[in-house]
């Protein structure tokens, strides 16, 4: 009977870096392996290929074990194999049912403005998988779409960042969908104190709150550190906010408070803003390992240039990571231009007198406008003497020179 042809190991790294799949086989069976996964990395001392484990990976993995058996160095890996494999196959068939019709109840109460059925969607697939990269056109009301995930109470408490000009907005949008709702706008960029009667009021009111507003840069101000852990929902609006990765306060702080919620939402109309790689940035803080590692998306995908926007785009789409609407898609276009003519009073003789079609002394036809013209010398004066010389007065002017140039 023939034996294994190699093994894997699960590896969990903790907080520190993203869990990884070590995988040792027969130098053939390798070369299948880095076929199926492109973006696995490989030892070069021992030959061993390392790729992030998410749920995608551990499916296809297994399903590769299957015409190649990998026998698993412990318990533990083969029990992870098994349920990321079966983790990811029941998202994707439920996605499958949603994005076909099949959508859950609006949950415990409804919001006070009647949701458009392709505004149920997201909601629905953020419960069937725990994120969602939300793109849809301008206009398609991206704000009650992730919202809706408030009219169940085991969503809260969350928590939104926005911009600072769309903070307010979020507040008043709010109070008109769910007068019901509890929400607190961050007034400071540090968590409140205990110490005077107004801070503990703020507190109080944060701490009662259904929903927290901040915009981002207050979120980096210490309350990611306070809110870890206590919040089950998160809404990034304007994600591409965080496209420029880990070097900001901003980036940070948003990736700590979703890494302890329950879900995550990224509403953006534009998720790649300037250049490919940076939707891998937004798509780690809302589904970290989704991409793999940034090596792993650079050699699959590619860096700054993406080989191929189009197929990361329908990757995207697929594999249930991002969803993106146009008008057209919704039956939500903008109406056709209506030309109407509106007749108006009005006074010829206050008009100008230069405007098309009238001159002023009853003659048809436009005015000409007569400018005097400066006068110009009939000879140029020479500036200098010998042949004409270039701009920058470094050798003799090529072609044809008129005779006044020469001062002749």
């Amino acid at each position: 009977m023939r034996g294994p042809d190699g093994k894997f190991l699960y590896v969990d790294n903790g907080d520190a870096a993203l869990p990884i799949f070590v995988i040792a086989a027969k130098p053939q069976i390798v070369i299948k392996l880095k076929r199926v996964f492109p973006k696995a990395m490989q030892d070069p001392r021992t030959g061993r290929l390392i790729i992030t484990a998410n749920n995608e990976v551990a499916r296809d993995l297994e399903w590769f074990c299957d015409r190649h058996p990998l026998a698993p160095v412990d318990a533990e890996s083969r029990a992870r194999l098994e349920k990321m494999a079966a983790a990811h196959r029941d998202a994707e068939e439920a996605v499958a049912r949603i994005l076909g019709g099949e959508l859950p109840d609006l949950g415990h109460r409804e919001p006070a403005i009647t949701p458009r059925g392709y505004q149920l969607v997201p909601r629905a697939m953020v419960l069937a998988q725990g994120f969602l990269l939300l793109g849809d056109d301008v206009g398609l009301g991206k704000t009650l779409s992730a919202s809706l995930m408030f009219t169940d109470p085991d969503t809260m408490p969350a928590l939104v960042a926005a911009p600072t000009h769309l903070v307010r907005q979020w507040e008043e949008e709010l109070a008109k969908y769910y007068p019901w709702l509890r929400t607190h706008r961050i007034r400071q960029g540090t968590p409140y104190r205990t110490d005077t009667t107004g801070q503990r009021r703020l507190l109080d009111e944060a701490n009662a709150a259904h929903v927290l507003l901040f915009h981002y840069h207050k979120l980096a101000g210490g309350w990611a550190d306070y809110l870890q852990g206590k919040i089950r929902t998160v809404i990034l609006d304007e994600a591409h906010e965080l496209r420029t990765g880990a070097g900001t306060g901003k980036y940070v702080a948003a990736a700590m408070v979703a890494a302890g919620a329950r879900y995550r939402i990224g509403c953006t109309a534009t998720p790649v803003y300037n250049y490919g790689n940076e939707i891998h940035h937004v798509v780690e803080v809302l589904a970290p390992g989704a991409l793999g590692s940034k090596d792993e998306f650079t050699k699959e995908w590619g860096g700054r240039h993406v080989r191929s926007p189009r197929a990361l785009g329908q990757y995207l789409r697929d594999s249930g990571i991002m969803l993106r609407r146009t008008r057209a898609e919704v039956g939500r276009e903008l109406p056709p231009v209506s030309a109407m003519v509106q007749p108006v009073e009005t006074d010829h003789t206050k008009l100008p007198d230069d405007r098309a079609g009238h001159r002023g002394d009853g003659r048809e036809g436009p005015r000409r406008r007569h400018r005097p013209r400066r006068a110009v010398p009939a000879v140029r004066p020479a500036r200098h003497e010998g042949p004409p010389r270039d701009r920058r007065g470094e050798g003799p002017v090529r072609g044809r020179v008129r005779p006044d140039a020469a001062g002749t």
